[in-house]
């Protein structure tokens, strides 16, 4: 690395240990079975006729990104070391590169080797599932980060540049649909903040077109399987994706995946208390729900929604299902919870006593707890959370240290010890 810039090399260093990290991990682990969900993602990612694509409710870049790496895995008989060593490469690159670079820039920090390494560690200790299954999550948040990342930069020198934006939103949503809504709210950002009435329709036009260049193959598939030139993820004739989550979480607080044998389902619930009698009450919903409808009930139900919308958030926090696919009940684990919940102390005290928060840009922050908050009224599994964890995490690597930690404590004990007394409160609240 002789002759590199001290920050390259220093990024290049840490992505070489966090890929290192991440692959030690997937060897310890072992995984050679892809479960439910992840299951469903390796079999879609099969080379098949377009003819065969079968319906259902993702979208095809995912698998498409997969394809490459499950044809290698063919080749070898089936072994997963294909699929280790490129998520172990993508994701230890990505989150140590420009997820780290993204967070540094929003939260004031300096890179450094150490700083760099926080998100990476961080993900594969506390979401290692996230890494040893092909699973969305993860993939969706690195495009919309790297969408905010290239629209927070300096003003476009080309016209690709809105249309860069503009696939990666559309890839995002793709591979993720909660992703929508970030997408639409950057979208407009960047044709508002377009200088002039013609820039900005310009600005418009290059980022639905960027959108529209990777909606083409959604669109062709939705004509194949449902006759409609469609470019949404979706299953044409049924109710929508998102009403059947709001109905899951008027009856589910939480839920967890177990590939137990002890377990007769592999769907673990946390029944909301009071959540069936109102589904009950309102059958209508409950045999064809839409959006229109749970808002209804919602107003008629204020206190009852704000209560389960305050379970759902903390249970989303309370990382007990960090592999994703269980064999012990997160009922079982109060010591990891225990942990977790500590470091959530120490990362809000960063966020709240260590942020210059007069310096942030509040707005890339906003679109990334976007599809966390959005997702809180569903049934809620932690990993729906990753983005509000992710910004957490970045926030502890951009401005976490030692010395002044102590020292911010010192100053404003109170604080410190107000959120340490309120972490155990809202883990009992969640588990009662």
């Amino acid at each position: 690395m002789i002759g590199l810039h001290p920050r390259t090399r220093d990024s290049c260093i840490a992505g070489f240990v966090a890929v290192l990290v991440i692959l030690i991990i997937q060897q310890l682990a072992d995984v050679t079975e892809f479960h439910y969900d992840s299951g469903q993602y390796w079999s879609l990612s099969e080379f098949r006729p377009f003819a065969e694509i079968p319906p259902g409710r993702r979208g095809y870049l995912y698998p498409l990104l997969l394809a490459p790496v499950n044809w290698l895995s063919q080749v070898m008989h089936g072994s997963k070391i294909p699929y280790r060593i490129a998520s172990s490469l993508v994701y230890g690159i990505a989150l140590s590169g420009f997820v780290t670079t993204f967070f540094l820039r929003v939260f004031k920090g300096e890179a450094t080797v150490a700083r760099r390494l926080v998100v990476p560690v961080l993900v594969a200790l506390i979401f290692p599932g996230l890494l040893l299954y092909p699973l969305s999550d993860l993939p969706a948040l690195l495009l919309i980060i790297a969408a905010i990342s290239l629209a927070g930069g300096k003003r476009p020198s080309s016209v690709l540049h809105y249309a860069v934006i503009g696939a990666l939103c559309y890839a995002a949503y793709n591979v993720r649909t909660i992703y929508l809504f970030p997408s639409l709210v950057l979208g407009t950002f960047l044709t508002l903040n377009a200088r002039g009435a013609g820039c900005r329709a310009v600005a418009a036009a290059l980022f639905l077109a960027g959108a529209g260049v990777l909606a083409v193959p959604q669109v062709l598939i939705n004509n194949h399987l449902y006759g409609v030139n469609s470019p949404w993820v979706a299953t044409f004739g049924k109710s929508s994706l998102m009403a059947s989550q709001l109905r899951h979480g008027i009856a589910i607080d939480k839920y967890e995946t177990s590939i137990s044998p002890s377990d007769p389902s592999p769907q673990v619930v946390y029944l909301s208390p009071g959540g069936r009698a109102i589904l009950e009450s309102n059958r209508d919903f409950n045999v064809e729900p839409t959006v229109g409808k749970y808002l209804n009930i919602a107003l008629h139900e204020p206190v009852y929604f704000l209560l389960a919308f305050l379970r759902h958030a903390i249970g989303g926090l309370d990382v007990r299902d960090g592999t994703v696919y269980v064999t012990v009940r997160s009922g079982d684990r109060d010591v990891w919870s225990a942990v977790h919940f500590a470091f959530l102390w120490l990362a809000t005290v960063t966020m709240l006593l260590l942020v210059p928060w007069r310096s942030v840009k509040v707005l890339p922050i906003f679109l990334l707890l976007l599809p966390a908050i959005l997702i809180i009224p569903g049934a809620v599994e932690t990993r729906f959370l990753l983005p509000a964890h992710l910004v957490l995490y970045g926030c502890v690597a951009s401005q976490f240290g030692f010395e002044e930690f102590g020292r911010q404590l010192k100053r404003r004990p109170l604080a410190g010890l107000g959120i340490a007394d309120f972490m155990p409160r809202v883990l009992q609240y969640r588990r009662g």
